[in-house]
């Protein structure tokens, strides 16, 4: 499974990083979800529901993701297993970006942090329940 290069992009003049990111990716071909900082995307003509209405396991599902802040630089991302058409529409969003970045494990990041919160929750009822 290769991992893929990480695109970042920077703001310049009225389009923020978020909107150029978004640009590059439908140029080549990818549908993008419509929810603010962090949003998924699809190869191809699909409907990409807001990060935050997807489950793990759908958001593991997504060809990538995009990282984005109100201001400052917007990181894409595509997943290590995305399909061969996404890694070559994926060189074109890599040639529009500002600058490539070292591979990012994201589906490591993903279950660690499912993980954490499963434990979390877990725990949780019994400090409260040894708790005065």
């Amino acid at each position: 499974m290769a991992i893929h290069p990480t695109a970042i992009f920077h703001g310049s003049g009225d389009a923020t990083s978020a909107e150029i990111a978004r640009a590059a990716l439908k140029a080549a071909g990818f549908s993008v979800g419509t929810a603010q900082g962090t949003t998924g995307f699809l190869f191809g003509e699909r409907a990409v529901r807001p990060w935050t209405q997807l489950s793990p396991r759908e958001q593991c599902a997504l060809d990538g993701q995009i990282w984005s802040c109100r201001t400052g630089a917007t990181t894409v991302m595509l997943h290590a297993d995305a399909p061969a058409e996404a890694v070559i529409g994926f060189r074109h969003v890599l040639a529009c970006a500002d600058r490539e970045a070292e591979p990012i494990d994201v589906r490591g990041a993903l279950l660690q942090a499912s993980l954490l919160a499963v434990a979390f929750v877990m725990c949780v009822p019994v400090v409260l329940a040894v708790l005065p």
